[in-house]
């Protein structure tokens, strides 16, 4: 029964926008009524019994103002600026449903007298804890400014649901700075209709996590700066911005995490930064911007739809000829985009397109400018684009140019090509699980600035034409780089490759390869781990003539390579070499390993010597017959069949080097069984086993191996009188 998997398109889940409730005043908290013109309420509850509010009042000859505490407690002022505290009785307010007990306070003043600003403080020894207020109603002319009304800073107000501003706040400045910012509970803030000399909303609303919707005085039109102005009101849906926003220089994180579904914004001349404007509004679906600066500038777009997950529609209005853009993560994981376009006639900042479309899995085209001067590098630029089917590249960047994991997981992608005119720095991850790509190709001549091939095209399970550069001297990895290939049949390197210091998993389970042509030279080399593991297609393997000597591991080198049939080993002896763990097992057809005698180091000497871990080295290799010498010390040396109808062909097994500390590890330390030695050849490994020093403990299997049957008592006493046991 045929069934489809779900694509990668569907992984991101829309949820629906979170109606908030209307807000509803408690019905058992105090009444207050809309105060009168130069009078102040507020509604205080016992979470916290201190409470200091700073006053600031003119008058015309003596007159004072009062706070009246609601507790029977009246408080006159006679100070045209100070501050007044007050401790209410627990429990002796008014009760309400939610435990605790509250207090209306009302701030009048003597005719003649006209209250400016009120507002809380700090009290002395009471510092940094949060206040209990819950409302605040100013009347006309009560309030100056809101600067740093409530801060983590000055006075924090978690508890505080509702704000209302005097109508007109006629006073010049900053007057929204900060003013609500980390009040978590404020749900309604009417602002006052005028402020019309108001330079500032940063701020202003930061973390009031549960405002659902706010109306901005229409006249504010000298505001300079909404930088976080609405940052993290997860439940804002509703907002009214000024008329007119002409001196704007700042929309960094103005919106980020609301639940906005929607924007038109006014003309932004001023403006030169957009960073995380929009970040992680997960509902917002629609941008408008209606111009931009009328003049070559530098603007920043970096993040600005970073995590839009909903975002369809988004169209640059024109820019000047000539302006520079930032345009790092601008549109990451925009999960429902789908078409978007960068003017031809903008510049792109040499931060380069850093995962600029990264993330976005259902966007089908992009247009990009033809000329990117300045961009020295495309770093995860369209990583995860998994609708991607088709991008044409700038002609022209920087000098230099990295790819950094530009296409990975570009899983709609068949065909790329980078320009011939580029001058590429890394290859690092750039076609990783691109898995429908059949063709890639790189600039056909050198590259000799590229200094990585590490996991280049690793999973490009479709890949079948394959243009390589003619050289990359810089080049320092190839690990993985051609790792899941499973289509590809034959790969070219470059002839010179000596900056490369490993080429772990490089061919890994590129099981169609039939063919590879590898460096002459790789003599900064020092790592071939799994290089060419389960490339069960490949018949014959011409490693580099040159590596390092100081190669550490060939471990699984060729492991489950089930068609080879002779593999050339490097000319280079190797001094450092730990382990070749199964470099050869199940390598069913192998018959002949040239330069076998390379591996290792051939000092007799104790100490500062690294002995080689051959555990299960020809395992499961039956048709092989090379005869072996190995000049070089090991811990353990397996090569040997699986049964007796499963065996191995070998003939011949020399072990020449006499030094001392060998053989360590689990036994058995040497195992030939189930191999066509006969009881010469097993005689000339006893030989070669009796001068080498005792050892203790240590055991050679030789069960089922041809020769085993004739050896006589005394033969076996050559080794067994070393400390050597013999099983079979």
């Amino acid at each position: 029964m045929a069934f489809n998997l779900p694509s990668k398109n569907t992984y991101i889940q829309k949820k629906p926008v979170v109606q908030p409730p209307t807000y509803t005043r408690p019905l058992d908290w105090i009444a207050i009524l809309a105060p009168p013109a130069n009078e102040v309420f507020y509604l205080v509850s016992d979470i916290s019994p201190i409470y200091t509010i700073s006053t600031t009042f003119t008058r015309l000859a003596s007159q004072n103002i009062y706070i009246d505490w609601g507790d029977g407690v009246i408080d006159t002022v006679s100070s045209l600026s100070t501050s007044t505290a007050h401790t209410y009785t627990v429990g002796g307010g008014t009760a309400c449903s939610r435990g605790y007990t509250t207090w209306k306070i009302r701030i009048y003043a003597d005719p003649g007298a006209t209250i400016t600003l009120t507002k809380f403080i700090q009290t002395v020894n009471y510092t940094q804890l949060p206040i209990g207020l819950l409302e605040a109603h100013h009347g006309d002319g009560t309030l100056s400014t809101a600067n740093s009304l409530f801060t983590p800073t000055t006075v924090l107000a978690p508890y505080l649901e509702y704000f209302k501003c005097p109508s007109t706040m006629s006073a010049a400045g900053a007057l929204f700075f900060e003013s609500f910012m980390s009040c978590g509970s404020l749900q309604i803030v009417i602002m006052p209709t005028s402020a019309a000399n108001n330079t500032s909303f940063s701020s202003t609303f930061s973390r009031c996590s549960r405002l659902q919707s706010i109306v901005l005085p229409s006249d504010s039109i000298l505001v300079t700066t909404y930088l976080n102005t609405f940052q993290f009101c997860y439940k804002l849906q509703n907002i009214t911005l000024p008329t007119s926003m002409n001196f704007v220089t700042t929309m960094a994180a103005t919106f980020q995490l609301t639940q906005i579904q929607s924007i038109t914004l006014p003309p932004l001349p001023a403006c030169l930064s957009y960073a995380t404007t929009f970040t992680q509004c997960a509902y917002l679906t629609s941008v408008r911007f209606t111009s931009f600066t009328p003049t070559a500038q530098s603007i920043t777009f970096q993040g600005t739809f970073n995590a839009c997950y909903s975002l369809q529609d988004m169209v640059f209005p024109p820019f000047a000829n000539n302006t520079i853009l930032t345009l790092t993560t601008t549109f990451a994981n925009c999960a429902s985009l789908a078409y978007i376009t960068i003017p031809d006639n903008i510049l792109v900042s040499s931060a380069g397109l850093n995962t600029t479309f990264g993330g976005c899995s259902k966007l089908l085209n992009v247009r990009l400018p033809t000329s990117m001067p300045a961009v020295p590098t495309f770093p995860n630029t369209f990583q995860n684009c998994y609708s991607l089917q088709s991008i044409t590249l700038p002609t022209t960047v920087s000098s230099s140019i990295s790819l950094v994991g530009t296409f990975s997981s570009c899983i709609s992608l068949s065909e790329i090509v980078i320009p011939e005119s580029y001058n590429i720095t890394s290859l690092n991850s750039t076609f990783i699980g691109c898995t429908t790509a059949h063709t890639i190709t790189l600039p056909s001549g050198s590259q000799d600035a590229n200094t990585s091939l590490f996991s280049t095209f690793s999973n490009c399970n479709s890949l079948v034409n394959l243009t390589m550069p003619s050289t990359m001297i810089s080049c320092s990895t190839i690990a993985t780089a051609f790792n899941g290939c499973t289509t590809l049949q034959s790969v070219t390197l470059p002839p010179i490759m000596n900056f490369v210091t490993t080429a772990q998993t490089t061919f890994a389970s590129a099981t169609n390869l039939q063919s590879v042509t590898m460096p002459v030279s790789m003599s900064a080399c020092t790592n071939f781990l799994s290089t060419f593991q389960l490339c069960a297609s490949l018949k014959a393997v011409t490693m580099p003539a040159v590596t390092s000597p100081l190669v550490t591991t060939y471990a699984t080198c060729f492991q489950n390579c089930y068609s080879i049939n002779s593999i050339t080993l490097p000319t280079t002896q190797t001094t450092a070499l730990a382990s070749m763990n199964a470099m050869f097992a199940s390598c069913y057809l192998i018959k002949t390993i040239d330069n076998f005698d390379k591996l290792g180091n051939t000092s007799a000497l104790v100490g500062n010597v690294t002995y080689i871990d051959g555990s299960f080295l020809l395992g499961f290799s039956p048709l092989f017959t090379t005869s072996i010498t190995t000049p070089t010390k090991w811990s353990r040396f397996t090569i040997n069949g699986s049964s007796a109808t499963l065996r191995n062909s070998i003939t011949s097994i020399r072990l020449t080097n006499t030094g001392a500390g060998q053989w360590g590890g689990a036994s058995p330390q040497i195992n030939i069984s189930y191999t066509n030695l006969d009881t010469a050849a097993i005689n000339l490994l006893f030989a070669d086993m009796a001068a080498m020093p005792n050892v203790t403990s240590k055991t050679i299997v030789i069960t089922g191996a041809t020769g085993a049957a004739g050896l006589s008592a005394a033969n076996r006493l050559v080794v067994t009188n070393k400390g050597w046991t013999i099983t079979g």
